[in-house]
């Protein structure tokens, strides 16, 4: 439904935008009507749909509580209708509904042509596309001298339409016929050619002028965790020669962040999962059982007291050694002054 009502909308937008060529089109369309139904108008249909929202109010259609009608009075293809806004209560509007049909009118060798949408109960003109005129196909020329040392007239036709050109020639005047290439041009270099004239051989050379280069894009790499990756190029479809080299992109690296954590206790370890934010590679880290950490924390502190009373146990026996070495030198002393 939304989509059937905004090609309305555009058809009804393209008459302004297009009113510049509407009258033409609308003579062509009109001036045989019977035609134009039997050949070229193809029935899109009528667009009689309920619009999503009210343009008066803006109420959306969705809501179940209202209640669309439209009425038979019309003024050309604008409709009135009405809806339910609460009860009791009506908003009422007007909408354009046109019945669209196609028209193709065909481009000839000068002038253009169209096609498009107009409206078969008002003749408004819609959205209409140009086709460019297809220029005249013309023949070789025929030239009605035997000589070119002689005056006359020589002529083409045009294949599709049969227009024809003559052109008056003076005496000396050549004629010549198809061209040749000697050296073809490239894309920055031109080329040369030549021809000759059908009746005295003359030759005459021409430049071919260089083609220009047809430039088409080189997509880029987009570099991933491990490999390089590579930017847009430009490169001739003729020659080949890159017109924009692509230029490498650093790879990006792996950025790791902890993605899971499993936390051990006393008799099972524990494991840190890390996966990469840009490829989703993965990689763990296991994490020793906590008994392990107690016991070093327990056997720690027993260590320490060992030693401690190592150290006091010499400090101690060292005190006592010399205070019996010092009696004993008294004794001795006390016992010569006697």
């Amino acid at each position: 439904m939304k989509a059937i009502w905004k090609s309305f909308l555009a058809c009804v937008m393209g008459i302004v935008v297009a009113s510049g060529c509407a009258a033409t089109v609308r003579a062509s369309i009109t001036a045989n009507a019977a035609e134009q139904d039997d050949t070229v108008a193809s029935v899109i249909g009528t667009y009689w749909e309920i619009p999503d929202f009210c343009p008066e109010c803006g109420v959306e259609n969705s809501q179940s509580n209202l209640t669309w009608t439209y009425f038979e009075d019309k003024d050309g293809c604008t409709y009135t209708y009405r809806h339910a806004v609460r009860s009791g209560n009506y908003c009422t509007g007007k909408v354009t509904i046109h019945n669209g049909k196609e028209f193709y009118v065909e481009a000839t060798c000068t002038e253009n042509g169209a096609q498009g949408v107009y409206c078969a109960d008002c003749g408004a003109v819609g959205e209409v596309t140009e086709i460019p005129a297809i220029g005249h196909n013309w023949s070789d020329l025929i030239d009605t001298r035997s000589s070119c040392a002689e005056a006359g007239q020589r002529s083409r036709i045009c294949l599709t339409c049969g227009a024809a050109e003559i052109e008056n020639v003076k005496a000396g005047t050549h004629t010549f016929g198809e061209t040749v290439t000697i050296t073809a041009a490239t894309c920055t270099e031109d080329g040369e050619g030549e021809t000759f004239c059908i009746y005295c051989g003359q030759k005459e050379t021409f430049t071919i002028e260089a083609v220009g280069h047809h430039e088409i894009s080189i997509p880029g790499v987009e570099p991933t965790c491990t490999e390089t990756g590579l930017t847009e190029g430009v490169r001739c479809a003729i020659c080949g020669i890159d017109l924009v080299e692509q230029e490498i992109v650093p790879a990006l690296g792996h950025d790791y962040n902890m993605a899971f954590h499993v936390y051990p206790d006393e008799t099972m370890p524990g494991e840190e999962i890390y996966q990469c934010a840009h490829c989703g590679d993965v990689y763990g880290r296991a994490i020793a059982p906590e008994v392990q950490e107690e016991n070093n924390e327990l056997w720690i502190p027993i260590v320490m007291i060992a030693e401690g009373a190592v150290i006091l146990f010499g400090v101690v026996t060292g005190i006592v050694l010399v205070c019996v070495k010092k009696r004993g030198a008294n004794k001795c002393n006390g016992g010569e002054s006697s």
